[in-house]
């Protein structure tokens, strides 16, 4: 009998819910039964779990087809083209456990693209709320300059450390002597 390994590559928790509408007997016989009700298979964040026990192939099938339809599970084979195309979800594979290495390496792809989009996010903040601000001033729109500041330690001992920041201006930036420390290096952008 087949098994199904299903491995979440999110940072959250994802419950399936799933039917089988029909069961298999031990002659391999299909019995259509409308009244079973659904079954429930947790898989923790970056984990893979062996989902359900062993199916017969046409269960196989369709359990498949259901976690591809509804939650966008992808086959562990097609890893990279569905890397091409956004962020991947749930990964699977049968008779055998999907390998760290592949669970690893989309795990971080994930979390390089939350990043960028977080990234871009901040910076469309900080353009929009400034330009809301030249509108209630009555100033004109000019360029902006926007930097991107990380720290390794805050500056005093009481002050809160800032991982990482947007300053968005029209004049430079004090100079601390710490801009450009990390992980992210200081960038600037025109708008």
């Amino acid at each position: 009998m087949p098994r199904l390994y299903v491995a979440n590559a999110t940072g959250q928790n994802i419950v399936i819910n799933y039917r089988m509408d029909y069961t298999v007997d031990d002659m391999g016989n299909k019995t259509t039964n409308k009244l079973v009700p659904y079954r429930t298979q947790s898989i923790p964040a970056r984990q893979q779990v062996q989902f359900g026990s062993d199916w017969h192939p046409l269960q196989m099938t369709n359990i498949i087809q259901q976690i591809e339809s509804t939650c966008g599970a992808v086959h562990a084979d097609v890893i990279r083209t569905a890397k091409r195309a956004g962020r991947v979800k749930l990964i699977w594979q049968q008779d055998k456990p999907i390998s760290t290495a592949v669970l690893k390496d989309v795990v971080d792809h994930n979390i390089g693209i939350l990043s960028e989009q977080g990234a871009r996010r901040r910076a469309g903040l900080v353009i929009a709320a400034d330009r809301n601000l030249e509108s209630l001033l009555g100033e004109t729109p000019a360029k902006m300059e926007m930097e991107f500041e990380s720290f390794d330690e805050a500056p005093d001992a009481n002050a809160p450390a800032l991982a990482e920041g947007l300053r968005a201006g029209r004049t430079p930036a004090p100079s601390s002597g710490r801009r450009g420390r990390g992980k992210t290096p200081p960038s600037r952008a025109v708008a």
